[in-house]
């Protein structure tokens, strides 16, 4: 039934070799291009390098509501997705309208870009309307679920016969197969296009982060290079606008961010300030710095910064949550969020000791100062099996139904299902039988469970599947990943209100 946990050992082994085959990636030393390695602590003030966007928010007030969309390939942009889906639903699309910022990377780009696409492919309707209202929802995954083979083994196993420049091109018309609209690259999305949207407020700012590749020895701020539909760059090595900018489609955008195979996939882009060194930027995977997205965020001074955390982390290291941590620092800024604080003490994994809840708060505030009105609040939402969802789905495995004819319920029920057809079992309900499904087929019954204990990057249970998959060819996996964003995007409106 499932072939995908030996098809992950396969890529993984395809990518060592591409990778030998094509050579390191070039690396910048910013000591060298005059970047400054200690950095002065930045107040979150809306400044004079952020003034085109403090222009089109049309407000002298810092952004009130920002979405972080973490990486983790193809198995975040789904969870990401459902996690939208939760927050446009509970209260018919409004809270989504009062969003300010969304910053992505990695596969949480591919669900921005997804979101994005389906706005200007139908224009004129409420944000996230065309992609996530029940109207529109339904066949939106239907079409997904047919391109959800985003990238498999066999074609990365062609790309030994071709150049990195082609491969690089292959990605990006992948991504905007799966995600956008199958389109010729002179016709797709252009970040410039948004850009009377955003003034207009009929959109959120989308900020799609990728990674200057430097030297170790380099601070870790300056490295996040930040694209948006009115500058490149970042604070340290300069801002480009727009203007003066090439036309820069966002599936290229979303393509660099998701350049985990750095040697592979790694993107330059010109030095627009025509200094000796470096001639061009060499871009990587967002991910390679700081893999929540939140940092752009952070530096715009918006108020609210809710973080979907869809990272591979078997044993719930909150990797990226550390990674942000030291990135703030630099900044003279201090995070603390006291359950993963907590959490990360006792050790929990994805097997037999699972996360209690999924959704912790904190605060971001300036190091040695404890006046709340210089913090920013922190929702966050880690992708998790948590002990109350088994238990409920341990509920439905011994009811009398079971588990049984759940790819039926899939088309019969309304949270995927837009025809007027009434469904008889409710959409939470639904979403538990699809996690169960699958879970227990992955981490209980799959003769290939086995080999997480062997290679450490093969690790593949439910939820913590490989990044290295980018294809989920069954529709029981797409569909788990999705209902497990949305029930606990549900968990995390909660903290909103």
């Amino acid at each position: 039934m499932f072939v995908n946990p030996p098809r992950a050992i396969q890529r993984l082994t395809i990518t060592y070799f591409l990778v030998f085959c094509f050579g390191c990636t070039p690396r910048v030393d910013f000591a060298r291009a005059g970047i400054p390695t200690a950095l002065p602590h930045k107040n979150s003030e809306l400044g004079s390098i952020y003034k085109k966007e403090a222009e089109t928010l049309n407000t002298d007030n810092n952004p009130e509501i920002g979405l972080a969309l973490s990486g983790g390939g193809i198995r975040s942009a789904m969870y990401c997705i459902g996690a939208m889906k939760a927050l446009y639903d509970l209260d018919d699309g409004k809270f989504f309208e009062t969003i300010d910022v969304i910053s992505s990377v990695s596969g949480g780009g591919y669900a921005s870009y997804w979101l994005y696409s389906h706005e200007i492919n139908d224009p004129g309707l409420g944000f996230g309307e065309a992609a996530l209202s029940d109207e529109h929802y339904g066949e939106n995954l239907r079409n997904l679920a047919a391109k959800s083979d985003m990238y498999p083994w066999e074609r990365m196993l062609a790309e030994i016969f071709h150049s990195r420049s082609h491969t690089v091109q292959d990605y990006e018309d992948q991504i905007d197969y799966t995600f956008g609209f199958s389109s010729p690259k002179e016709e797709r999305l252009l970040l410039s296009d948004l850009r009377k949207l955003v003034k207009e407020r009929q959109v959120p700012i989308p900020v799609i982060n990728t990674t200057i590749s430097a030297t170790k020895q380099s601070s870790r701020v300056p490295r996040n290079f930040e694209f948006s539909p009115t500058h490149f760059g970042n604070q340290e090595v300069g801002f480009e606008n727009h203007e003066s900018a090439e036309e820069f489609r966002m599936s290229k955008a979303v393509a660099i961010s998701g350049a985990a195979f750095a040697p592979l996939l790694y993107q330059e882009y010109k030095n627009w300030k025509n200094e000796t060194y470096p001639e061009k930027w060499p871009l990587t995977d967002g991910g390679h710095n700081e893999n929540l997205g939140a940092l752009a965020l952070i530096r715009r001074g918006v108020k609210n910064i809710f973080i979907i955390d869809a990272e591979h982390s078997p044993k719930y290291s909150f990797g990226a949550y550390d990674q942000l941590k030291l990135n703030l620092k630099e900044l003279g800024l201090h995070l603390h969020i006291k359950n993963i604080e907590e959490w990360k003490k006792v050790g929990y994994n994805d097997r037999a000791n699972l996360l209690p809840c999924s959704i912790a708060t904190g605060t971001i505030s300036p190091i040695n100062n404890s006046n709340p009105s210089e913090s920013i609040t922190v929702v966050y939402l880690k992708m998790s099996l948590t002990k109350e969802m088994e238990n409920k789905i341990h509920e439905i495995a011994n009811s009398a139904d079971g588990f049984k004819d759940v790819l039926d319920d899939f088309k019969n029920c309304s949270l995927w299902n837009s025809s007027e057809q009434a469904s008889q079992l409710s959409e939470d309900d639904f979403c538990l039988k699809t996690i169960g499904t699958y879970s227990k087929w992955l981490n209980k019954d799959s003769k290939f469970r086995f080999l997480g204990r062997v290679l450490k990057s093969a690790q593949y249970s439910f939820p913590q599947t490989s990044t290295i998959d980018q294809e989920f060819q069954y529709c029981d996996q797409m569909s788990a990943f999705l209902a497990l964003g949305y029930l606990q995007g549900k968990k995390l409106w909660a903290e909103i209100n």
